[in-house]
C-alpha cells in the first residue's frame, strides 16, 4: 500500500530463493476504488487479496482499516439480478 500522496501504481513479479512473488502496489484510494467497482461487478477480488495478505508492516495503521473494509466486501451480499422473463 502507498500513501495517498503518490501518482504511480505497480504491479510486478519477483522470483526470491525460487519463490515467485506477485505484488501490488497502490495508493490506498486505488484500493478502495477497487473494492466498489468491483463489488458493482459481483467480484470481490481485491478485497480477497487484502483479507488473506499477509501484513508485513504498517507504519500508520491503514493497513488493519483496509483489513476491516475488505471484511465487510466479502460479508457483503451481491445484489439479485433481474429476473429473466
Amino acid at each position: 500500500m502507498l500513501s495517498d500522496n503518490v501518482d504511480w501504481r505497480e504491479r510486478g513479479n519477483l522470483v526470491i530463493d525460487g519463490v515467485l512473488i506477485e505484488y501490488f502496489a497502490n495508493p490506498v484510494k486505488q484500493i478502495k476504488y477497487y473494492f466498489e467497482k468491483e463489488f458493482k461487478q459481483n467480484k470481490r477480488s481485491t478485497a480477497r487479496i487484502i483479507t488473506i495478505g499477509k501484513v508485513l508492516f504498517d507504519k500508520t495503521g491503514i493497513a488493519e482499516e483496509l483489513k476491516k473494509e475488505a471484511l465487510k466486501y466479502m460479508k457483503k451480499p451481491f445484489e439479485k439480478p433481474n429476473e429473466v422473463g
